[in-house]
């Protein structure tokens, strides 16, 4: 369990990049993260953030219609993974389209670092 949390000290970051934005190398740290004692939340907290992502671009990072970018929103909105981690649920609870023009980045990382901060024990 120690070198788990060495290592995701060390990596947390990788974990609030794109996938699109990792190397090779740094898309196989974040893979041995996931499959870790605690990959099953770090893999809730991973899709978190990648389907908040995917909300406005698709894979080939096109800008979505109005209308298929809500439809994503609601979908992520009533996602039930995200309701059982604390951090998640709070962020999604601040959300609202209104909202999300503003000041959608600072919230997610924040949520996302506070359950690796939760997991190392902080």
């Amino acid at each position: 369990m120690r070198q788990v949390r060495e290592a995701l000290k060390e990596q947390r970051g990788l974990l609030l990049r794109r996938p699109d934005h990792l190397s090779t190398t740094q898309q196989a740290q974040v893979e041995a993260l996931l499959v870790s004692p605690v990959g099953a939340t770090l893999t809730v907290a991973r899709a978190f953030l990648t389907d908040w992502y995917a909300l406005f671009e698709d894979e080939r990072g096109q800008k979505r219609s109005v209308d298929e970018a809500q439809a994503r929103y609601t979908a992520w909105q009533q996602d039930a993974r995200y309701q059982e981690l604390t951090p998640l649920r709070r962020a999604r609870a601040q959300i609202t389209l209104a909202w999300i023009i503003h000041e959608h980045f600072c919230l997610i990382s924040s949520a996302i670092f506070s359950c690796i901060f939760i997991l190392l024990g902080r």
